[in-house]
């Protein structure tokens, strides 16, 4: 573990800790924007510190080669990229990071401004976890749509990256990568793309490394029909009290509109489940 803040470069920055903790930043917040949420009071400044920061090439040297990197820094994460670019061109395979779609913070960058500096060294955005902000006027109803407001942007090498990545490695190094790319794409849900890296490594890989592969992105799918049995259970719980409704004009604690709102959430979850597999959260 390294106990260094980290920025795109060695130098002291201000720290605003702010009344909701995990809001704290080392940008200012923008308080015209961050006012038209019903959330604002959450970035309210309570302190300012000077804190020390450096580049993440520069901490960890040549002694660690990270495979995957999840930043989540309220705003700082593409300057803590600019100063990992080594890190990232070497064997990282993948990318978790916090992008916003409005700036939040004076002078943060957007998501177009990340996602541009990361498909430039060689990755591709396979996901976004959504948060919705409610807005100040905190009208909120069944069908509502909130601004998609922050997420957590996933990215993955794309195959032609891996494909140079790999082919700078010893050949005793080769196996371990593809298995560790494999474990990185099934860990958020990317079974098909899993598939793909898997097919396109078949001529290097063992014939017994490249079966047991295989089982492990078999295993990692969950069951459609498993998932449509767990579906189809839930409705029939929901669905005697509405029925009942319907044909007796007798309210089940507004089952109606109860029933509706169940079905769509349950739908909602169970296809996001079905498609991301058992692991991961699900944001959105």
């Amino acid at each position: 573990m390294f106990k260094t803040a980290l920025w795109s470069s060695k130098r002291v920055l201000p720290f605003y800790t702010t009344a909701f903790p995990q809001a704290s930043s080392l940008f200012l917040p923008n308080a015209p924007v961050v006012s038209r949420h019903n959330n604002a009071e959450n970035m309210e400044i309570v302190s300012t510190d000077e804190i020390s920061v450096d580049a993440m090439d520069d901490v960890i040297g040549n002694a660690y080669r990270p495979d995957f990197i999840k930043i989540d820094t309220e705003g700082a994460d593409l300057e803590i990229l600019k100063g990992a670019q080594r890190v990232i061109t070497d064997r990282c395979l993948g990318l978790q990071v916090e992008v916003q779609f409005e700036r939040l913070r004076i002078d943060s960058p957007l998501f177009s401004e990340c996602d541009v500096f990361i498909q430039k060294h060689g990755y591709v955005l396979w996901n976004l976890y959504l948060m919705r902000f409610v807005a100040a006027s905190n009208r909120i109803g069944a069908t509502t749509n909130h601004q998609a407001t922050v997420a957590d942007a996933v990215y993955f090498l794309s195959i032609e990256e891996f494909q140079k990545r790999l082919d700078r490695e010893p050949s005793d190094d080769k196996e371990a990568m593809i298995v560790k790319f494999l474990l990185v794409l099934l860990a958020y849900g990317a079974h098909d793309y899993a598939a793909t890296i898997l097919d396109s490594q078949k001529p290097i890989l063992r014939e017994e490394a490249y079966i047991n592969m295989q089982s492990l992105v078999r295993r990692a799918m969950p069951s459609f029909w498993l998932s449509a049995a767990l579906f189809s259970g839930l409705i029939l719980v929901l669905l005697p009290p509405w029925v009942l409704s319907q044909f007796t004009g007798i309210k089940f604690f507004n089952c109606d509109y109860r029933f509706r709102k169940q079905v769509k959430n349950l739908s909602r979850l169970f296809f996001i489940w079905s498609a991301r597999g058992r692991s991961g959260e699900i944001a959105e």
